[in-house]
């Protein structure tokens, strides 16, 4: 599927890239990657919301891809990342979003829920009966940790091997995983890197190609992303199905010509 390109301009001098897809009055979705992304990597999610009705947008988030890209640390405060969320959605001529987060898409995506309440529906968090805090003091983000307060260490390890890195994680989750800890993340800032403090990456022919959850030409404007800017989305049959139930159970009224239903409006009124 070919999807429009857009920039939009924020704060100094800075811009934003995105991608939309979807009928242009079509209820908007907002997808925010994590780390390490690229909006593209929502394609899965673009390809499927968008032929059902919506309206999808998947921005490079601040510092990746073809949004800007600077060496200065004020850049990629919440504060500006936010100005700059809140500039896509100003570009899209709305006022609200369905916003759907990822990784550290998530942290943008609740600190835009507590400054700009107005601009969203709903809201998720970690699950704490599957991380204690007393035993996962960061849930399942202690990578995050380990990443802000060893940032030279951290980001001297992913550069030793960024495509060996990225194909390392980018690869099919297992059902098998689903509602079981993350050791891979929950203990990067305990053992003072990743894989237990593994000296460097693994290399890219240590990981089967055919373990790969992005296609191809995906993967590889990834890698050259990434290699460009320096530092999952998992099975995307089973996130497109978590996102639609969601939507459905949470914010139905969301659903594409759900208001020209007359079925489903005497069903909301009788409810």
């Amino acid at each position: 599927m070919e999807y429009e390109e857009h920039f939009v301009e924020y704060g100094d001098s800075k811009s934003i890239f995105y991608h939309a897809s979807g009928p242009r009055f079509g209820p908007l979705i907002i997808f925010m990657h994590g780390w390490p992304g690229i909006g593209k990597t929502w394609y899965p999610q673009l390809d499927v919301f968008s032929s059902l009705g919506f309206r999808v947008i998947a921005p490079d988030m601040p510092g990746y891809g073809r949004s800007t890209a600077r060496n200065v640390i004020s850049d990629y405060s919440q504060e500006s990342v936010i100005e700059g969320m809140l500039a896509v959605l100003g570009d899209t001529g709305r006022d609200q979003a369905i916003w759907i987060g990822h990784d550290w898409g998530c942290g943008t995506l609740w600190t835009l829920a507590n400054t700009h309440p107005q601009v969203y529906h709903l809201l998720t968090t970690v699950d704490r009966e599957l991380y204690p805090k007393d035993q996962f003091p960061y849930g399942p983000w202690s990578y995050m940790a380990y990443y802000e307060q060893f940032f030279d260490e951290a980001t001297a390890w992913f550069n030793k091997d960024i495509h060996g890195f990225l194909k390392f994680i980018f690869v099919k989750a297992s059902a098998d995983l689903l509602g079981k800890v993350s050791s891979l993340t929950s203990r990067v800032f305990e053992d003072k890197g990743w894989m237990g403090g593994r000296p460097s990456p693994p290399a890219p022919e240590d990981t089967s190609d055919e373990a790969g959850v992005l296609n191809f030409a995906v993967f590889e404007e990834l890698v050259a992303a990434m290699k460009k800017t320096g530092f999952a989305q998992e099975k995307p049959q089973e996130v497109n199905s978590a996102i639609a139930r969601w939507l459905v159970e949470e914010v139905i009224e969301q659903w594409p010509s759900f208001w020209s239903n007359g079925w489903t409006k005497q069903q909301l009124h009788q409810e």
